[in-house]
């Protein structure tokens, strides 16, 4: 994978362990004790600060690089597809320059194992993309 995808992919990576930390601590919130609520709160502060500087990372390594911003556009024409979720999808891309139209079927990854494959689709199903992810074999 290109250095720049692999960029790419550990900011995506480190984006959605702060996502899960962020929901975590706002869970926690809610059924602590009094005297946690204030180290609780700073926590949540400091996780948004990190979200918010690795999301404007994430933008800012896509617009500068030229192959990943030309996907984003591409991208950015099918309807309902967000930034989110054109970070996750050109991490799973790659290197690819197949595409030539957002509008054409797009196999993302050949031989993607199984783990990997239910990921895809279960991310889709989460973003409630008006589409519909399937595995078929070695494709999804």
């Amino acid at each position: 994978m290109p250095e720049n995808v692999l960029y790419l992919q550990s900011l995506v990576w480190r984006l959605d362990a702060l996502l899960s930390m962020h929901t975590q601590e706002c869970n926690r919130l809610k059924v602590s004790e009094e005297f946690l609520l204030e180290g609780i709160r700073a926590s949540i502060n400091f996780i948004e600060v990190q979200i918010k500087e690795i999301k404007s990372k994430i933008k800012n390594h896509i617009d500068s690089d030229l192959e990943l911003n030309a996907k984003k556009r591409l991208l950015q024409t099918i309807p309902g597809v967000g930034e989110a979720t054109i970070a996750q999808v050109l991490i799973f891309m790659g290197d690819s320059n197949k595409f030539k139209s957002a509008k054409q079927e797009i196999v993302l990854k050949q031989g993607i194992p199984g783990d990997i494959a239910k990921k895809i689709v279960q991310f889709i199903k989460e973003k409630k993309l008006k589409v519909q992810a399937s595995i078929q074999g070695e494709q999804v």
